[in-house]
């Protein structure tokens, strides 16, 4: 056993805890201490993911900074300060951040997470150019899903061997609840009617995940004589725009809006269906919990989603933006219980079998280990 810990600084933009964030506390939870000491720095946002690390005694700061030239600054003085022997970065604009740092930063050894798929058009072009020139900076790249890595291939031109892949996990027991008690709890604090079917979605509010599209396939859904009510959890700058969409289709009494919630577990346990119709993803965390929860699940056929549900099986995959499909996909489970049973506890079985944490933190800790011989 290592006596002497090297230290690893973990590097990631925003401080709001959502799927990326989780993997990261879910990390710092099961790391291996006789390996590795870490030091987690978020540089915008609120602060969450830094108190919830320090609630894992795992200490850190948040840098609270939007200008990249202040960021670069601040973080160089943390790594000359704290002299890591490997940082991790998380995410595209934190990637390029710590590659510039690197020849005027003590940076030993260098990992970038990349938790998307590159698409043509999903991102724009100087995104997948600053890939391309920036990535012989760093050692090694990791990609939540095949297609990720592919994608990082092709389209950032990043040699194969330099691109580990390590999927996303939960924790399955942390998804285990009382479905009955979970549906009940939902069912007041909503002011829901007992027989309604309990639909929801775990995304950030911005375009790529595609609310609008499942806000119309819900219009369509009032239209049949089917009780079924949305949840949409999370937050973000497209709320605005959403709730005149809702208004506009008549769905204010379909639709609710549950804002950012530090209880997803709980909310999922009580759901009958989960949805996601994105057309840019990497292994969603939010399809994983789902999954991990019982749920049958409705998702665009997007990124490395294919390689978490199994079309037929534990779910429903369709074309992203496909509007006709989704409604013909949610109208089916709607109408289908047995089914949702069937899918969600081929799912879970799924998950409980290829995507726990523990192996998500093993794999990253092998990426590090190669490393260093």
């Amino acid at each position: 056993m290592n006596s002497n810990p090297r230290t690893l600084l973990i590097v990631t933009t925003d401080s709001v805890i959502a799927g990326t964030e989780r993997m990261i506390l879910a990390y710092l939870e099961r790391h291996d201490p006789a390996k590795y000491r870490p030091y987690l720095v978020t540089l915008i946002g609120p602060g969450d993911l830094i108190r919830a690390a320090q609630d894992l005694n795992i200490p850190g700061e948040h840098l609270n900074i939007r200008s990249s030239f202040k960021a670069a600054w601040k973080l160089r003085q943390v790594i000359r300060r704290i002299r890591p022997a490997l940082v991790h970065s998380y995410l595209f604009h934190t990637n390029i951040l710590t590659r510039m740092l690197r020849p005027i930063s003590p940076i030993p050894k260098l990992v970038c997470g990349m938790a998307t798929v590159y698409a043509p058009g999903a991102y724009p072009n100087w995104y997948y150019m600053a890939d391309r020139y920036t990535h012989f900076l760093c050692d090694r790249v990791i990609a939540v899903c095949e297609a990720g890595r592919e994608s990082l291939i092709q389209m950032a031109a990043i040699p194969p061997d330099k691109v580990e892949v390590v999927p996303n996990g939960v924790f399955p027991d942390l998804f285990g609840l009382d479905r009955s008690t979970a549906r009940k709890d939902i069912l007041m604090e909503f002011s829901l009617p007992a027989d309604v079917c309990l639909l929801g979605i775990v995304a950030q509010l911005r375009p790529q995940k595609h609310h609008d599209i499942l806000f119309r396939a819900m219009r369509a859904l009032k239209d049949t004589n089917l009780s079924a009510h949305l949840l949409v959890i999370g937050d973000g700058s497209g709320r605005a725009r959403l709730e005149e969409l809702r208004t506009e289709l008549n769905l204010e009494k379909d639709i609710t809006f549950a804002g950012y919630r530090t209880d997803v577990s709980h909310i999922l346990a009580g759901l009958d269906i989960f949805v996601l119709p994105s057309s840019v993803e990497g292994s969603p965390v939010s399809v994983l919990e789902a999954m991990a929860s019982g749920l049958p699940v409705i998702a665009g056929d997007a990124g490395g989603v294919k390689e978490l549900v199994v079309d037929g099986t534990t779910g429903i995959l369709i074309p992203p933006t496909n509007l006709a499909r989704l409604t013909e996909a949610i109208l089916f489970l709607v109408s289908q219980p047995e089914t949702r049973v069937k899918f969600g506890t081929a799912g879970k079985q799924r998950i409980e079998a290829e995507f726990t944490l523990d192996r998500m933190a093993r794999r990253t800790e092998a990426v590090y280990d190669s490393l260093f011989g």
